[in-house]
């Protein structure tokens, strides 16, 4: 769990307790691997709030990316171009894992609530 600290006025604050989203993420990611294809490359890449301050962040592993919303391009550029790419991905690979995704984009704001209550 991770903890979100938000002023309240005159030096007080409160405490919000919120599932680790680098581990949500990870669960998503094991989602989308088991419908896409194995040469679609995948990365973990959780962006904050410039507002906010992260502290003690521990990120296991290589792909996985834990930034500010401002630092993301650069970030995102930076980790594409140390990428040894093994091959390209066709146009025809493309289409078929939107379409395979796209379904799952289109769900109801109930079932987000839901989901959302079940974390």
């Amino acid at each position: 769990m991770w903890t979100q600290t938000l002023p309240v006025g005159y030096g007080e604050s409160h405490k919000e307790h919120f599932y680790n989203p680098i581990m949500q993420n990870a669960t998503h990611l094991r989602s989308i691997k088991r419908l896409i294809d194995d040469r679609i490359p995948i990365y973990s890449i959780i962006a904050f709030s410039d507002k906010c301050t992260l502290k003690k962040v521990t990120v296991k592993g290589n792909n996985i990316l834990v930034t500010y919303y401002s630092q993301l391009e650069m970030d995102l550029k930076r980790r594409l171009a140390a990428e040894t790419p093994n091959s390209t991905i066709s146009q025809d690979l493309i289409n078929e894992t939107y379409l395979k995704l796209l379904p799952y984009s289109r769900v109801s704001e109930q079932m987000k609530s839901e989901h959302i209550h079940n974390i």
